[in-house]
């Protein structure tokens, strides 16, 4: 017989572990902010930096999302624009086409 159980208390076990230190790894900080203020306050400057740059680079990339982004609508508008002209020159050339079908009609 086969404890289908058995999988389900090992994930609770490996969840109560990985609780357990992460409440170590809490204390352990907790201890060293207490002893060590100089090297939190060098890390949290070091976060800062990288947070910093981080933003910098992500600023960078939406300028350029916008940019291509304005560029195909740009683009797009264009093309919508030189469709229509072709359409209203092909309308005016049937018309033409066909007022001097209806004239030779009317000459015959």
């Amino acid at each position: 017989m086969v404890n289908m159980f058995s999988s389900n208390k090992k994930k609770d076990e490996t969840t109560t572990s990985e609780i357990e230190k992460q409440t170590l790894k809490t204390e352990a900080s907790a201890a060293q902010v207490s002893s060590q203020p100089a090297t939190v306050l060098q890390k949290l400057k070091l976060e800062e930096a990288q947070l910093n740059e981080e933003k910098q680079n992500l600023a960078q990339l939406k300028d350029q999302l916008e940019k291509k982004i304005k560029d195909q609508i740009e683009n797009s508008k264009s093309t919508l624009q030189r469709l229509r002209n072709e359409v209203s020159e092909l309308k005016a050339e049937c018309a033409e086409l066909n007022e001097t079908l209806q004239n030779e009609i009317l000459v015959q």
